[in-house]
């Protein structure tokens, strides 16, 4: 039994936190890609401050990169957010018993929790053709104060942005 609870306390651990999904386009060179500039963040479903947060925390992880912000771009980025909430059905398993038997059953427990959905676009800035995206899910909560949602963002960013480039395919070859 206690051997059950750790694996299951370790599944619950490994099973939290943020999903990322990247594509690309295999035929990129990314090497050509050492400048960028952002694309009008008005429509991305989030706040201006919101907004301002996701591009801060851009900035500073295309920084550690060696990526440059400039008015004429080798490419563009945009970002969009979506907040959803999703149903989390569960059964809580309930048992009772001994060595001469057992009675048991499983009782549904249904809970919503508040997502967000970010994603990360890089596009060539001459040619507007998509060679990179980052779709990120998390949990969000409404109720973070701004420097929360700030290290928030932070984070997120930093996840998503944490394949990029991918792999060992920078040269696209």
């Amino acid at each position: 039994m206690k051997r059950f609870l750790i694996f299951s306390l370790l599944i619950t651990l490994v099973s939290c936190g943020p999903k990322v999904y990247i594509d690309y386009d295999t035929k990129t060179n990314f090497e050509e890609y050492e400048t960028y500039n952002f694309y009008d963040p008005s429509n991305s479903g989030l706040n201006e401050l919101d907004n301002e947060r996701v591009m801060d925390a851009i900035e500073n992880e295309l920084d550690s990169l060696g990526k440059e912000p400039k008015v004429i771009p080798d490419f563009s980025i945009e970002f969009y957010a979506e907040l959803y909430v999703e149903n989390q059905p569960h059964n809580v398993g309930v048992s009772f018993g001994g060595a001469f038997g057992a009675i048991g059953g499983s009782v549904p427990a249904n809970y919503e929790k508040e997502m967000i959905s970010l994603t990360i676009n890089f596009a060539d800035a001459l040619t507007d053709e998509l060679f990179w995206q980052a779709v990120i899910e998390e949990e969000f909560d409404k109720e973070m104060t701004p420097e929360e949602r700030k290290q928030f963002y932070k984070e997120l960013v930093k996840e998503a942005l944490s394949k990029y480039p991918p792999g060992d395919i920078s040269t696209g070859k």
